[in-house]
């Protein structure tokens, strides 16, 4: 569990040192890539999928890991249990804009 917290502090500061820019150096491009594929393989998961959005451009997007078909920046998941997250946030919205 510890290395999830890690792993989730690392994506968040890595995207937050990309928050100016319109686009990714490549620099900074090559760093991330390396970054993400070493830690969907320490955490032992299959596969992930990132993308980094701002407003609505996106500025990166990969999918790293393995699996048939192989994954790339194309490959789509199921969310599975996440639903219940954007649930909660959603019934959080809700209450909070009731008490206002």
């Amino acid at each position: 569990m510890d290395f999830f917290y890690k792993f989730i502090f690392l994506t968040v500061t890595s995207g937050l040192s990309c928050w100016g820019f319109q686009q990714l150096t490549e620099r900074d491009r090559v760093k991330l890539e390396k970054f993400l594929a070493m830690s969907v393989q320490c955490s032992g998961a299959h596969a992930a999928s990132v993308a980094l959005v701002r407003n609505t451009t996106v500025l990166y997007r990969n999918g790293y890991g393995h699996g048939s078909p192989p994954i790339d920046k194309n490959t789509t998941f199921c969310i599975g249990g996440l639903t219940k997250l954007f649930t909660a946030g959603l019934v959080s919205q809700l209450i909070d804009a009731h008490n206002s």
